[in-house]
């Protein structure tokens, strides 16, 4: 599968650049704490700019079961997006008591260059251990016929494989969860998943004026 290196570069690591209008307030609020971005080269390559950069990541505490009952014929994301296939990234936000401005960490899945997420048919995709993991979600996770099953209940959420390992679309997989999937609004490869317990903390702390608890808000996923 020819998937190239792309920045790990989203609506979350943008915070240690200068505000920009639109850019999320409660997300500005963390970006000390939670985000170490580092930008290394910048090149203009046929019109877009390339930021070569790194998020800091959290070690996660839950591990997710993933049972493969698959047929050996089942579709795989090296099939199905040999030469489209990007790879991206997905932050995972998480209580965290220790920072002080907002309380929220996140946890990085995929850097850009290494495994975990890939964009595939304008679908982004994730390891389905590693991100329910992230999640603090211990749910059972298995492949049937193009589908994931949870918890032994089948659902729509399309499932694929890939060197190995079962991988789900995020946002409906976010969704089944109770946790907001946040899209960054600048690069499609990157996303920003909210578990339950995090939104649960902004309505706590009383930060609910920014993007990811109104998105919440706007998509019934508020708690």
């Amino acid at each position: 599968m020819r998937i190239g290196k792309h920045t790990a570069l989203h609506g979350v690591c943008y915070l240690h650049r200068a505000p920009r209008p639109g850019v999320d307030p409660d997300l500005e609020r963390f970006r000390k704490n939670d985000v170490h971005v580092k930008a290394v080269t910048m090149k203009l390559i046929f019109g877009v700019l390339a930021v070569s950069a790194s998020c800091s990541k959290s070690d996660t505490r839950v591990e997710a079961v993933v049972q493969d009952t698959a047929s050996a014929h089942e579709d795989s994301l090296t099939r199905i997006c040999e030469s489209t296939g990007r790879r991206g990234s997905v932050l995972v936000a998480r209580v965290d008591t220790t920072v002080e401005e907002g309380g929220v960490a996140f946890d990085l899945l995929g850097d850009g260059a290494g495994p975990g997420v890939v964009l595939c048919r304008d679908t982004l995709y994730a390891d389905a251990a590693r991100l329910a993991a992230m999640m603090g979600d211990a749910a059972k996770i298995a492949a049937t016929n193009g589908r994931a099953t949870i918890d032994g209940r089948m659902t729509e959420i399309r499932t694929y494989h890939h060197e190995g390992v079962q991988y789900v679309a995020v946002r409906p997989f976010a969704r089944n969860r109770r946790a907001y999937y946040m899209p960054s609004m600048d690069q499609p490869m990157d996303a920003t998943v909210w578990p339950r317990a995090a939104l649960m903390h902004l309505k706590r702390s009383g930060l609910t004026q920014g993007r990811a608890w109104q998105g919440a808000v706007s998509e019934g996923l508020a708690p």
